[in-house]
């Protein structure tokens, strides 16, 4: 019984354990002509698990309003979401995404009130729904 309550365990942790994580790897030091300057960030979704999941979709939400600059410098309209998708990621993997974004550059803007929500499916086929950081209970 004691295994059967392990693994229980170790499944939800596995699901709740579907995280996104994001970082700054280019970082600007004062603003362009127009008060704006380009960042590029690092998005990182991690399965833990060792099944995989599908209908990976993860929305990368800012505090403010940003641009994503594309390698052929077009530009989409400002929102404060990023989306970004796989369409399944395997058990214990990752996947990784690069986005230059021109973001208002007051100083340097606080974007620390920025988060991420993941949904997926799990190997049940169960909708699931993480957001990091996680909100205070």
């Amino acid at each position: 019984m004691l295994g059967n309550q392990r693994a229980r365990e170790d499944r939800r942790l596995s699901i709740d354990g579907v995280g996104v994580s994001w970082r700054s790897i280019e970082t600007p030091v004062e603003a362009g002509s127009d008060g704006y300057a380009e960042w590029v960030y690092e998005i990182t979704v991690d399965n833990p698990g060792p099944f995989p999941i599908d209908h990976v979709e993860i929305c990368l939400v800012f505090p403010c309003q940003v641009q994503r600059v594309h390698y052929n410098r077009d530009r989409d309209d400002p929102t404060d979401r990023l989306p970004l998708g796989a369409p399944v990621l395997r058990g214990r993997s990752q996947r990784q995404w690069r986005r230059r974004l021109r973001i208002k550059f007051d100083g340097r803007p606080s974007l620390q009130e920025t988060y991420a929500v993941v949904t997926f499916r799990d190997i049940e086929r169960k909708p699931r729904e993480n957001r990091w950081p996680r909100e205070e209970r």
